[in-house]
């Protein structure tokens, strides 16, 4: 399964590539690789470019800035890419640099380096944090304080707990109250609150006295701390790196009191009497609600849309688009105006007139895209389109949308769909075996597979026995099935395993490093080392 971390870090080395071409920066591309016990450099040929100057015990992949961590003797430094110890080896633990500096351990206590070796921190404190907006928070003495980038420090260490730097000020506590500060050191907001959460476009959740309101970042309370809860109708991640670019809607909000649920703008509008025991804002058009014990929806008007006589009700949209290509707007667009619905064992689907869509009769039903939703009725799975009929036989003993088979969960109230298939519109089906239709109910692959997964935008990765290999949008073979073991791809580049040994291949099937490693990092763009 893909996870956020490895997309973020995908998207990462992504960036860097292309601030690498549009700036005329020298990179490489290079892996590191162990074999017959010594370590070395590859570069993306499979040439081994440089012998890592140190029998380290273990080494990390490449970091943005060209080095990488090594252990020896539970003691860790850093190589460059021409494989010399440029940091030794002095550190209990060493982090990957990020931004120009890394965090390091002696003993038990933390510093920060950088790219020299040269201690910015020194290694003195019980703590420290990354960089944020040009301050480092660091703790002595159990409390904390901040210094700057040349490790000055400029806040003495005071407060019982901090969060990073928001740009131009930081929420730290005193005793048990949050407030905030600048980077000088000045109060901002007082020490009246319980919590402060991350702040998105200049506002965030406060709690006072077990009371949630919303605070601008002067302080002023926007809405009153009177609630028991409030959600924001956006990602309300308390996330230290947010700022006024955070994209999303921060005007309305779900308040709840005494047990029940509304909602309310920015300007304390009520939009919604606070009078619903379940309550969630969907796509900021409609609200999912439910009465007694049976759910039902209503638009921001507070208009009853759909009655609230079902078991189970989940709208059909998509959670984590981030994109705004034709693709994801489509998503949006066909998604957002259907539920599905459940009474006693069946289920359905209905639009935002409470007309069905795909009649009641069905024993599961999940989304396989925007136009085509797979159902099950008894053992057996097929699909239908938004009008009801059938589009896939009901002949299937499983079928999933390729979502699905990567990146795709269930929460109770919604259906979450992560949308990184690089296969939209094509099914995963099973008889006997797997294989992959379109929904026409077209083969593209033949249900001759143990398993069959998405892996890039023109191939999967398929596996006979305990074997895998890659297959093409024709159901052509790229890498052969003998494989114990295929990556998904990084920068147009996998490894492989074939006897306990790992090598890497290109997306279309050309070996560039035999499977001899014993160790082997994914291909990283790094800067070439002077």
């Amino acid at each position: 399964m893909k996870t956020r971390k490895n997309l973020s870090f995908k998207l990462l080395y992504t960036t860097f590539v292309c601030v690498c071409i549009t700036s005329f920066c020298q990179a490489q591309t290079l892996a590191i690789g162990k074999k017959n016990g010594a370590w070395v450099i590859l570069d993306n040929t499979g040439k081994a470019v440089a012998q890592v100057q140190t029998a380290a015990d273990k080494i990390d992949e490449f970091s943005e800035d060209g080095l990488a961590t090594f252990k020896l003797l539970d003691k860790n430094g850093y190589i460059n890419t021409k494989g010399e110890v440029v940091i030794p080896a002095d550190y209990s633990r060493a982090f990957s640099f990020s931004d120009g500096f890394a965090k390091v351990k002696k003993g038990e206590l933390w510093g920060m380096i950088d790219k020299t070796g040269k201690l910015i921190i020194p290694a003195t404190y019980q703590d420290v944090k990354d960089v944020y907006s040009g301050m480092i928070a660091v703790k002595q003495n159990n409390l904390w304080g901040y210094a700057d980038t040349k490790g000055t420090i400029v806040i003495e260490p005071k407060y019982a707990d901090c969060k990073g730097f928001e740009k131009t000020f930081a929420r730290v506590k005193t005793g048990v109250k949050w407030g905030t500060i600048d980077k000088t050191g000045k109060q901002i907001i007082p020490f009246d609150y319980d919590q402060i959460n991350g702040f998105r476009q200049g506002i965030a959740k406060a709690k006072k006295n077990g009371k949630w309101g919303v605070i601008d970042a002067t302080g002023k309370e926007l809405l009153a701390c009177v609630y028991e809860d409030i959600k924001f109708i956006s990602d309300e991640q308390d996330d230290d790196k947010a700022d006024d670019k955070t994209k999303g809607d921060y005007t309305k909000f779900q308040v709840k009191q005494l047990g029940k649920w509304g909602l309310m703008d920015i300007k304390g509008t009520v939009l919604i009497p606070i009078e619903h025991r379940d309550f969630t804002l969907y796509n900021n058009t409609l609200i999912r609600i439910k009465q007694n014990e049976k759910w039902g929806a209503m638009d921001l008007q507070g208009n009853i849309v759909i009655p609230c006589e079902y078991r189970e009700l989940k709208p059909v949209i998509q959670s984590f688009i981030t994109k705004t290509d034709n693709y994801y707007n489509a998503a949006l667009q066909s998604w957002k105006d259907k539920f599905l619905v459940k009474k006693d064992a069946l289920w359905g689907m209905v639009n935002t007139k409470h007309e069905f869509i795909v009649p009641m009769e069905y024993n599961d039903i999940k989304a396989l895209s925007f136009t085509v939703f797979g159902v099950k009725k008894g053992a057996l799975w097929g699909a239908v389109n938004t009008k009801g009929a059938i589009v896939i036989p009901i002949e299937y003993t499983d079928m999933r949308n390729m979502w699905e088979a990567s990146t795709f969960s269930f929460a109770i109230s919604m259906l979450y769909i992560d949308f990184n298939s690089s296969w939209p519109g094509v099914v995963k089906v099973k008889k006997q075996k797997w294989g992959l239709i379109d929904t026409t109910a077209k083969i593209i692959i033949p249900l001759e597979y143990d398993d069959v997964r998405d892996c890039s935008k023109n191939l999967v990765k398929v596996k006979k026995g305990v074997a895998w290999g890659t297959l093409n949008k024709k159901g052509e073979v790229v890498l052969p099935i003998n494989y114990e073991d295929i990556k998904d791809p990084e920068i147009g580049y996998m490894k492989v395993k074939q006897n306990t040994k790992w090598g890497m291949a290109t997306t279309d099937g050309k070996i560039i490093v035999e499977p001899t490693y014993d160790v082997l990092s994914e291909f990283r763009v790094v800067p070439i080392t002077k």
